[in-house]
């Protein structure tokens, strides 16, 4: 069993990420330990560590826009092991 959590208000990419959103996710975790969970939603470098104990990260448009576009794999890599 799986679940997405949004840590954005639903609409628009872009959007900077919302700490609060957390509060559900540690529930959940809680609540469902098995629980495959997920965050989309204003994940970056200076938010990764807001997000850990997650199965999946969505960082589509960190890695867009990044200054470095060259380097968003080895961004990528980084950000999902500080995860």
């Amino acid at each position: 069993m799986q679940a997405l959590c949004l840590s954005v208000e639903p609409g628009f990419g872009g959007q900077k990420f919302q700490p609060e959103a957390m509060t559900k996710v540690r529930k959940l975790r809680d609540a469902f330990p098995a629980l495959q969970l997920e965050v989309d939603g204003g994940i970056s470098p200076s938010t990764i560590d807001q997000v850990g104990g997650l199965s999946r990260l969505q960082l589509a448009l960190a890695l867009q826009m990044s200054t470095e576009p060259i380097h968003a794999g080895t961004q990528r890599d980084e950000l999902l092991q500080t995860a």
